[in-house]
């Protein structure tokens, strides 16, 4: 979407190879510096939602996992805009197994009836159901059991008119109160908005519809749906065609070349990139994976400083393999992983077997720590554990932030950086949507606002000096190894 050789001809001839790259295989728009703010407090995160709903002209769309069901004043503020603005219309886009887990309770899926209810076509709530399984399972398994093992819809990202925010946060309350996340604001920007409305918008059409039920002949008030304007029969009846029809649906939208035009020049570009595996029929319509190995061959051929965080860590093998490449790293303290600590795992102290899965994520921090000694790197690359207080006491905070900035050899900031919904797992690129923005900037105003990021993350960080300092630290049962090396791929 953009003029790649005048695009290119914009930033450092070391990025030049890079941005023709992904000049020919992605979607691209052109911004500046002045478009984006960075927001770094789950509260400013929540305080610009509110702000941009209650000013929101024409439309509103949301896709996100779930909406919190006790989030009284954000559904008061889109009722509120949807009452003073007639032409306002709302879209919803949310994950099925994870918005009826609490069902026939209330669920995230009857909270948002009601506003089908009030405002009838005006509001489309969408809940995307994996085709990873068939009705039988889904009505005996836990709900829970069925997220995790099956997969979901787990793109983040909310659009106010021409305005757009990319981010790994969900709608709920602690993500707005105390768990960090990125956030990333793109202000008066149409045709980026216009690419993720799309992409929500088929993603919908692949979706069942929540409807009220107004007769009340069901005890969870709600209907789930099936219209017949969507693309494709139901996952449940023929997930083969359900497949084959998203593939068909999606391919024009993850690959259109349409050019951006921008009379005036520019100074950053972003490419959206997405992993759709379990709706697309063949990978080379994914995105999100081939373009993040193009960023570590270019991490690796010019020696590059980089961060890399999730919150939930347990690295795709292949992702790995290339960034324990000796050869990159000439020097000490080229490369940061952190990491959440037990303390900042939203699953800390939790009630069941959910209580050991801080332990399970340990033993994967540790077999990374242990691998990066074995190659004799554990000087080059750094593991970082984030805590803030301790998760569910008073002034505690759970780590959920993800992403990957690149730093710039002359200017020594992030020139690059990777912002979305993805924890670069395994079952990341094999079981749930998700999407991720790559932002390229020559700004050094922008780059200076991306390691100030960067710095907040690590201002709550301590670094893992040696798998001796670990091993002193933490015990982990030899049963969680054990389940976690069998279930590693679901975590």
């Amino acid at each position: 979407m953009l003029n790649p050789v005048r695009n290119a001809s914009q930033f450092s001839s070391q990025l030049r190879p890079l941005l023709n790259q992904l000049d020919s295989n992605l979607p691209a728009f052109n911004l500046n510096a002045k478009d984006l703010d960075i927001i770094t407090h789950p509260q400013d995160f929540y305080t610009t939602l509110l702000d941009k709903i209650d000013n929101a002209k024409e439309r509103i769309f949301l896709t996100s996992l779930y909406l919190g069901k006790d989030q009284t004043e954000l559904l008061s503020k889109l009722t509120s805009s949807l009452d003073r603005n007639k032409d306002l219309k709302l879209y919803i886009l949310m994950d099925y197994l994870r918005c009826t887990r609490d069902s026939p309770k209330t669920s995230t899926a009857s909270v948002l009836s009601k506003l089908t209810e009030k405002y009838g076509s005006r509001v489309d709530v969408r809940l995307y159901h994996t085709p990873n399984t068939n009705k039988f399972w889904s009505m005996v398994l836990p709900s829970r059991f069925n997220e995790g093992l099956l997969g979901l819809q787990h793109m983040k990202f909310y659009g106010f008119d021409d305005d757009l925010i990319i981010s790994g946060a969900n709608l709920s309350q602690e993500y707005f109160q105390d768990r960090q996340d990125r956030y990333y604001h793109f202000r008066g920007c149409h045709n980026l908005c216009n690419y993720y409305f799309d992409l929500q918008s088929a993603v919908s059409r692949i979706s069942y519809k929540i409807l009220p039920d107004i007769y009340k002949k069901f005890p969870k008030d709600y209907i789930v749906n099936w219209p017949s304007t969507n693309a494709t029969c139901e996952p449940y009846i023929n997930s083969d065609r359900f497949v084959k029809d998203a593939s068909l649906l999606l391919t024009n939208i993850l690959t259109n070349r349409t050019e951006d035009v921008n009379e005036n020049p520019t100074d950053t570009v972003v490419y959206p990139i997405s992993q759709l595996t379990p709706i697309l029929s063949k990978e080379k319509l994914n995105t999100e994976k081939s373009t993040i190995f193009q960023l570590l061959s270019y991490i690796n051929s010019n020696s590059l400083k980089w961060v890399l965080t999730t919150g939930y860590f347990n690295m795709y093998p292949p992702f790995m393999k290339k960034l324990l490449t000796p050869t990159a790293y000439p020097k000490e303290d080229m490369g940061k992983v952190i990491c959440a600590s037990p303390q900042a795992n939203s699953f800390y102290k939790s009630k069941g077997f959910s209580k050991h899965v801080p332990e399970a994520y340990l033993h994967l921090v540790r077999k990374f720590i242990r691998r990066l000694t074995d190659s004799g790197l554990h000087k080059q690359i750094g593991v970082y554990e984030w805590q803030n207080g301790v998760v569910h006491t008073p002034n505690g905070w759970s780590y959920h932030a993800k992403g990957l900035w690149i730093y710039d050899k002359e200017t020594q900031l992030p020139n690059i950086t990777v912002v979305g919904s993805t924890n670069y797992t395994k079952r990341s690129y094999s079981l749930d949507l998700e999407n991720n923005l790559v932002l390229v900037t020559n700004n050094l105003g922008l780059q200076k606002k991306l390691q100030g990021e960067v710095e907040n993350i690590l201002s709550h960080t301590t670094k893992f000096n040696s798998l001796k300092q670990f091993d002193e630290k933490y015990k982990i049962p030899y049963w969680v190894k054990t389940v976690t090396d069998m279930l590693g791929s679901h975590f």
